[in-house]
């Protein structure tokens, strides 16, 4: 069995995947990168994945056998342009805290 990562360990996965897969791959959008930060991932995975959520690739979604958690940079190029001016925000972009 996998052992479980502790808080802080997936926490600093969490700022690894927002400046390694994210800004890399050309997020610029400070309000989208945040709410990445604050997502904890591993929160919609099984315990025993929670290690693998901040993989760049799909994980099995929690308590589903047919959903899947998209990999990081996959759920930003779902939403569209990767930076948006203020005025150019849908709700629910602008509805997501920092």
């Amino acid at each position: 069995m996998t052992p479980t990562p502790s808080t802080q360990a997936l926490i600093v996965q969490r700022r690894h995947m927002v400046d390694g897969q994210l800004r890399v791959g050309g997020v610029t959008d400070l309000s989208l990168l945040g709410a990445f930060l604050d997502t904890p991932r591993e929160s919609f995975v099984a315990p025993a994945q929670a290690a693998l959520a901040y993989l760049d690739c799909d994980q099995p979604a929690l308590g589903s056998s047919g959903r899947r958690l998209l990999a990081p940079l996959t759920r930003m190029s779902s939403n569209g342009p990767r930076s948006l001016a203020p005025e150019a925000r849908s709700p629910s972009t602008t509805s997501i805290p920092a």
